[in-house]
């Protein structure tokens, strides 16, 4: 996958300025900085897609990126005609966007997919597959626009339109190696099974339910409050975040500390934490606090939680948790009501629990 989405790239980069120069008589430097603004997009929109990656995980985020590439550059070999070197440029900047959705969160997935021993060997190869993207992406895209640009002047076409009809020929080979990413995206997300246990590890009884391993007193707050007793509930119980439920117990949201601090910092920079008092800008801290005091705790918290049914077994929630690598995830009821809170650590004392309990054994048959 990202060697695929690395071959669209390297292609396309090649390809417009080799384009621009040849069939519309732009300078080299002009065709190059066409590309500049898109490069710079994909450069701001990365971190983005990396926290996106990091709470969702790449089920959904890299197969869509495959599929916005493959159709919003499909218009740019439309455009190939346009006189205008800004739209020409415009209709290449969603699917160079995409990208960002792709290449870093392929590699992330690849390398998380293998065990400590592989590793270093995944590394090598993700390294490598730069190198042949580059060398395949670009000897392809050149050598389909060259032979079919070639083919239609051989047939009496004129300059222009044959190299408008191989530029669209090496568009539709990204379209196609596109659409294999989408594919193969789904289907390894699809057949990705848990890691092979290392021996003596602690196995996790994965057939029981989180209903049997959540917490059930679990500290929430209500959709109506504002985020300064968000921040009280936090301060005094020692918690760094909480679900939201609305009236009748149904799961809306989830604030953290980290949610208002970045609130504060973007609001008032100098009371980004409570040494605001200690350098003189408690005047600015006490102005904070009175906004958090009317502001509503839905206005900073995660509307899109990721929670886990009652049913679920404990395989689906170390599934879920590692996915979008997560703490802790609310769990629901059948009518959406939080039942309680399943986390990592709970898990890991089941597998302990676990594993001590089957040497116990072990050592009683001996």
């Amino acid at each position: 996958m990202t060697m695929l989405g690395l071959l669209f790239v390297f292609a396309m980069n090649v390809i417009i300025p080799l384009f621009l120069q040849a069939a519309r008589g732009t300078a080299p430097l002009a065709a190059s900085l066409t590309l500049a603004p898109d490069i710079l997009l994909t450069v701001v929109l990365g971190p983005i897609a990396g926290r996106w990656f990091d709470r969702f995980g790449g089920r959904v985020s890299i197969p869509l990126g495959f599929i916005v590439m493959a159709v919003f550059v499909g218009p740019v070999g439309l455009a190939a005609g346009q006189t205008s070197l800004v739209i020409f440029g415009a209709h290449y900047v969603p699917a160079v966007l995409a990208t960002a959705f792709v290449i870093g969160p392929a590699q992330t997935f690849a390398l998380s997919s293998l065990d400590q021993e592989s590793s270093p060997h995944g590394v090598t190869v993700v390294c490598t597959s730069f190198q042949i993207a580059g060398g395949v992406g670009t000897s392809l895209a050149a050598g389909i626009y060259g032979m079919v640009s070639l083919a239609q002047m051989t047939s009496g076409n004129n300059e222009v339109d044959s190299l408008i009809t191989g530029f669209r020929a090496a568009v539709a080979l990204v379209i196609v190696t596109s659409l294999i990413g989408a594919y193969l995206a789904i289907r390894a997300y699809s057949a990705r099974k848990p890691q092979a246990a290392q021996p003596e590890a602690p196995q996790v009884e994965s057939t029981g339910t989180v209903a049997g391993l959540m917490k059930t007193d679990v500290y929430r707050i209500k959709s109506e409050s504002t985020v300064l007793e968000a921040l009280y509930k936090f301060t005094s119980l020692g918690i760094s975040g909480a679900p939201i439920v609305d009236q009748d117990n149904r799961l809306v949201g989830f604030i953290s500390d980290g949610d208002i601090l970045r609130y504060l910092s973007a609001a008032h920079p100098s009371s980004a934490n409570i040494y605001s008092f200690a350098i003189g800008a408690d005047k600015d801290l006490e102005q904070a606090m009175q906004e958090l005091g009317q502001l509503n705790v839905m206005s900073l918290a995660t509307k899109d939680v990721i929670s886990l049914p009652h049913t679920a077994t404990v395989a689906d929630a170390v599934a879920a948790l590692s996915d979008a690598n997560l703490k802790k995830a609310p769990v629901t009821n059948d009518q959406g009501h939080m039942v309680g809170i399943v986390s990592r650590s709970a898990i890991n004392r089941l597998a302990i629990s676990s594993y001590l309990e089957a040497k116990h054994e072990e050592k009683l048959t001996v």
